[in-house]
């Protein structure tokens, strides 16, 4: 069980401390709504707690909507999760406490992490059965346990608060795991096919989780043509909700890349998470919206130039080596237009720049 410390101080300086003979049998991770990009950025943090507990049960729990851990990033987390469970509809109304879903009762669970701060659903989490509860809602005020005194600081990105978490679990050892993800060769073969080693590639991303979330596509159709003319091939990343986009593409830029939409890429299944971070790989850097893609490349360390609008960009930016993030609050807007040509070819210029001295976009020159 849980000791609580004696020394009656400050919030922030408090927590429950649990006994060295501490081993989660089961342990639960609430998020609330998980999206692509959310999820993506998620993926250091599950490592981590798997590398804390490597044989201990971990379900997944998204409150509201289906989770895409256990769809379309089930490869990524196989070997980290034991189940995914989606919409259980707990932590949304107070009604809830009456009468939980069986099964977050019974067996109960050991560990629950609330990766969330809407305080009515953390109230309503730390209800349920448990030895340890931890959650970052309200300065870790709900929390069985907090991190060390300094190790968090305000104005967090999502990554950063996640690892406080893990901070709090385990103040030695806790920490994300960022370490590449070793990628299927059938993958890296056909990524190499897509986008052979003798050209130069830069990456373009129009998409998003929204429109209103994406630059203009004639902006990114301006930008592949100024880069095309610099000698770099444009390699345009399409997903699901973007393919109506593909015909215009080609037909505006008939000399730039579109590998997801590839007849190879269609012959190996269609594309995949682990296509899409392979061709990461061959990109020199990439620029993109605020989406889940971005987090996809950011995982295999391409270097990136991410455009933010209405989102936060402190708290959504990718976790790459280097990102250049440029925002539409410069010219005091949150929408995606506002961000003009000329700002998004200048980042470009910055990272040739450095590629122009022999080294990657994220390594400065002598």
């Amino acid at each position: 069980m849980a000791e609580k410390l004696d020394i009656p101080i400050s919030g922030e300086e408090i927590g429950f401390l649990p006994t060295p003979s501490f081993h989660p049998k089961r342990i639960l991770i609430y998020v609330g709504k998980d999206l692509l990009g959310d999820a993506l950025i998620k993926l250091p943090f599950l490592k981590g707690i798997r590398a804390l507990y490597p044989s201990s049960d971990i379900v997944w729990c998204a409150g509201q909507g289906k989770s895409v851990y256990g769809t379309f990033l089930a490869p990524l987390v196989k070997g980290l999760l034991t189940d995914v469970w989606d919409d259980v509809q707990y932590g949304g109304s107070w009604l809830d406490a009456l009468a939980p879903p069986k099964k977050l009762v019974s067996p109960p669970f050991d560990l629950i992490i609330d990766t969330q701060k809407h305080v009515k659903t953390t109230l309503l989490l730390k209800r349920l059965p448990h030895e340890l509860f931890i959650s970052s809602a309200i300065g870790f005020y709900f929390s069985d346990r907090i991190p060390p005194k300094g190790a968090c600081s305000g104005g967090r990105s999502l990554q950063e608060d996640l690892n406080c978490l893990l901070r709090a679990i385990s103040p030695s050892e806790g920490k994300g795991d960022e370490t590449p993800i070793d990628l299927p060769q059938p993958a890296v073969q056909l990524a190499r096919e897509l986008l052979p080693p003798n050209e130069s590639y830069i990456g373009l991303v129009p998409g998003g989780g929204g429109r209103h979330k994406c630059w203009p596509l004639h902006r990114y159709i301006e930008l592949a043509k100024w880069i095309y003319n610099r000698g770099h091939t444009p390699v345009f990343i399409l997903g699901p909700q973007e393919e109506e986009w593909a015909d215009t593409i080609q037909k505006e830029l008939p000399w730039a890349k579109l590998p997801l939409q590839d007849q190879m890429t269609q012959d190996q299944g269609g594309p995949t998470v682990f296509i899409t971070m392979a061709l990461g790989l061959a990109m020199k850097f990439a620029v993109t919206n605020d989406c889940g893609t971005a987090h996809l490349l950011a995982l295999v360390n391409t270097p990136l130039i991410s455009l933010f609008g209405p989102t936060n960009a402190t708290k959504f930016k990718p976790a790459s080596p280097v990102v250049n993030i440029i925002q539409a609050s410069t010219w005091g807007s949150k929408a995606m237009s506002s961000i003009p040509l000329t700002a998004v070819q200048e980042a470009v210029l910055g990272f040739e720049e450095r590629l122009s001295c022999g080294v990657k976009a994220y390594t400065h020159c002598p």
